[in-house]
Formats: structure tokens, sequence, C-alpha cells
């Protein structure tokens, strides 16, 4: 069975509970209740965003953060290419150079020209750049799209 094949499943048994995926792209199926990566360099604290997506009905253990601007360089990017265990990347300020980017001119670009990855969403108007009320303003938008 292709690798493909595998990530075509319908369902799989993890810790108890039935994960049902749905089709993204023509290639590739995420979980439903996948994780939602917010990344980027902010003054923002992890409980903050937590606590925005809570209070939009969303289960804050699904929220995974990476707020650090050297963390996020060092971020392996290529490690959300066909993973199922992640729907959407909010993306705030992160360097060009980092992991992952392959011949892109950043991972931003590799992600969102790539066949595989989660859904990439900017965050900041003109510029990158993390505020709770864009974070509260894109996952209202997120729940209103019924992609997450």
């Amino acid at each position: 069975m292709s690798g493909k094949d595998i990530n075509r499943s319908i369902a799989i048994r993890d810790s108890n509970t039935w994960f049902s995926s749905r089709k993204i792209d023509d290639e590739f199926e995420r979980y439903n209740n996948a994780k939602i990566l917010v990344i980027g360099a902010t003054s923002l604290k992890e409980k903050d965003i937590k606590g925005i997506a809570s209070s939009l009905g969303f289960n804050k253990n699904r929220i995974e953060c990476c707020l650090d601007y050297n963390d996020a360089k060092n971020y392996n990017y290529r490690n959300l290419q066909y993973n199922p265990n992640y729907s959407v990347v909010m993306v705030g300020a992160i360097p060009h150079s980092s992991k992952g980017k392959g011949n892109s001119s950043s991972a931003i670009t590799e992600m969102e020209h790539k066949p595989g990855y989660p859904k990439v969403i900017r965050l900041g108007k003109n510029q990158l750049k993390i505020t709770k009320s864009d974070i509260r303003t894109k996952f209202e938008a997120l729940k209103v799209e019924k992609w997450i």
C-alpha cells in the first residue's frame, strides 16, 4: 500500500476516539479535529491565544503555538506536509530562511504553493503580525467557513 493510499483512509482509531478525515485537496485528507498551528514572533502568550480559541468554542488542546522568532526559524515546516494532524497554520512574523522551505523563498511560500500542506493564513494587516484581534477574526472566519 502506498503512502497516498494510507493517507486516504476514512477513519483511524486513536486514544479510544474515532477521528474522521476530510479531503482538502486532490491528494490528501486531514482529520476534522486536527491541530491549528499558530507560529511567529509575538508578545502574546500561548494562554491568550488558546483562550480566544476556547471562547469561540474550539478545544484549546487543538491549538499548538510556536511564538518565539528563533523557534519559528528552526521549526521544520516540511513536517507539516502530508500530516493529517494539522488542518491550519496561522503565520505571523517568521524568518525567510527557515528549515523546510525547500527551494521556495520562504516557508510560507512553500506551504502556500506545494501540495499536501495545511491551509495557510497570514496574520496581520500590512505586515505579518500576531495580534489578539486578528487571531479572533481569523478563528471566526474559519468557523464560518466550516474549515475547522
